[in-house]
């Protein structure tokens, strides 16, 4: 079935679009939005144009070099939305069009609010060139970006496109600019007489919303049939439908000193493992979904939840000869935590494929980190993934501010410990740390202990504009140690006959180098 935006109902106070490129299964985030919107009577709807985009170039396959569509899976697809000289060839001759036929229809519909749900900076450019189309066409139209990337290119793209920027959790800040209750400011909602670019990235956020009690995302505006099937398929019978993301919890149970999920998404919030499991059965009775992606950045932060929905979901499929397939984030457990007869459960349940943020294969980097776990329960999670038959995709990252010769050295013996279970190992990802980020714990602490200062070259909201030296002045775990790290670990994995993948900022940093150091000194 061939999916295309050709109408929208009109009198609606909020139509939600997503753009290319993302994940082509049924968007989550506007489900989620229209769904509470719903509850408290606000009108919403909502439209997939990556969806769009990706049926039309079906039937177009000049842009298609391969039968990969490289547009959302092919290696290059980073490069290809986000280099401005390909984008603007391919905008010219192809995406402009369709862009000003989304924006009649938009225009037409005359919603009171014009949302855009960005989760990825390869977003940007197109963003900017729908927003600035609509403008044009009916500037009565009040424009919000939101989604996890709106706060880090919202300023770029401009308050004459623009004039709505939510940060944080999309349900509340669209229900208070419907309810004209903006003024509350600091609320997550800011136009630009609010948001004060002196935050860098660390912008006040919205209300954090009760997880337990709001409905199930409202999919009604998403033809489920006219997703791929193929791409994230992970069930041995799909029943012709799309796979699904579900979302058990918000935020981490961890607080590890570098990540910023906790300042960003607040304390940890969880559904009930009966309440999850409920809801995936819902979707198969329903609609009949038997593939589910989890959103979740740790479903496994509370073990007693895990284990009453897995439990759960293995009843339901013995009971009805069915067999789910479900993936998700998990974090790293101990054997005590985590003992393999609950590994027999979760695979028994439909569990085929975790992601694991690693970081370090050293102990002692992971303990500076606050990782919550050990060399040896990582090992341990790759045996009991590799006996039960668990795929798993793991991240890796080199110039943590702490890392020592010797700690590195440490996660290039665990790297080759890894070997035995590489049956299950897909692509490793393999990244250089550039910076620490807003919102975190160790931006406080290395601050203070000297190891930090700000680049004030970049512009305030630039994502890259934290790098570490000392306070004399000298660069601590420099480029070229970073690169150096980064290129060993590749030979390392090439070494073993590991699949991963490379970090493309190595390549900027040697670019940065002569700048960075003229600037530090």
């Amino acid at each position: 079935m061939t999916y295309k935006v050709t109408h929208i109902p009109t009198g609606q106070d909020v139509v939600i679009a997503t753009v290319p490129s993302i994940e082509l299964r049924p968007p989550i985030g506007p489900a989620r939005i229209k769904a509470y919107l719903n509850t408290v009577g606000i009108s919403c709807y909502n439209i997939d144009l990556n969806l769009d985009l990706w049926h039309r170039l079906q039937q177009d396959k000049e842009f298609f070099q391969s039968d990969e569509d490289r547009f959302w899976e092919g290696s290059d697809k980073w490069q290809l939305w986000q280099d401005k000289m390909m984008f603007d060839d391919f905008y010219e001759i192809t995406l402009g069009n369709i862009v000003e036929e989304w924006t009649d229809i938009i225009a037409q519909a005359n919603p009171r609010f014009f949302g855009l749900s960005v989760h990825f900076l390869r977003s940007q450019m197109t963003a900017k060139r729908l927003l600035e189309s609509l403008k044009r066409k009916a500037p009565q139209i009040q424009t919000i970006l939101g989604g996890s990337a709106a706060e880090h290119f919202g300023l770029e793209l401009g308050w004459d496109i623009l004039d709505w920027i939510v940060v944080g959790e999309g349900e509340h800040g669209v229900e208070m600019l419907v309810n004209n209750k903006v003024n509350l400011v600091p609320a997550g909602v800011y136009n630009k007489e609010t948001y004060n670019t002196d935050w860098e990235l660390e912008a006040p956020r919205t209300p954090k919303v009760d997880i337990t009690s709001v409905p199930y995302p409202d999919y009604s505006n998403f033809d489920f049939e006219s997703y791929p099937k193929d791409a994230y398929s992970l069930a041995e019978d799909t029943l012709g439908v799309a796979s699904l993301f579900i979302e058990g919890t918000r935020s981490c149970v961890f607080d590890c000193k570098f990540c910023n999920v906790r300042g960003e998404f607040g304390v940890y919030r969880a559904r009930t493992g009966s309440a999850i499991a409920t809801e995936m059965i819902h979707y198969y009775e329903e609609y009949g979904v038997l593939d589910f992606v989890f959103v979740d950045n740790i479903l496994n932060g509370v073990l007693k939840n895990l284990q009453e929905m897995t439990s759960m979901l293995v009843e339901y499929q013995n009971n009805h000869n069915v067999k789910f397939a479900w993936t998700a984030y998990f974090a790293i457990r101990s054997k005590r935590q985590m003992p393999p007869a609950m590994w027999d459960t979760l695979r028994e349940s439909g569990l085929s494929h975790i992601k694991l943020g690693i970081e370090s294969g050293s102990t002692k980097t992971l303990k500076e980190m606050d990782k919550k776990y050990t060399k040896e329960d990582l090992l341990y999670c790759m045996e009991q993934c590799h006996r039960v038959g668990i795929t798993t995709r793991s991240m890796y990252f080199v110039g943590y501010p702490t890392e020592s010769h010797e700690e590195f050295e440490d996660t290039l013996d665990t790297i080759e410990k890894l070997q035995p279970y590489d049956e299950i190992l897909k692509p490793l990802y393999i990244g250089v740390l550039m910076r620490v980020k807003p919102n975190t714990r160790a931006k406080e602490d290395y601050v203070k202990q000297g190891y930090l200062k700000k680049d004030k070259r970049f512009p305030k909201n630039y994502p890259y504009r934290m790098y570490w030296v000392y306070d004399n002045g000298t660069v601590y775990n420099d480029i070229e140690t970073r690169v150096t790290r980064h290129k060993r670990l590749a030979e390392k994995c090439k070494e073993l006959g590991f699949k991963y993948f490379e970090d493309p900022m190595q390549y900027e940093l040697p670019k940065l180098e002569k700048e960075i150091t003229k600037f530090i000194t």
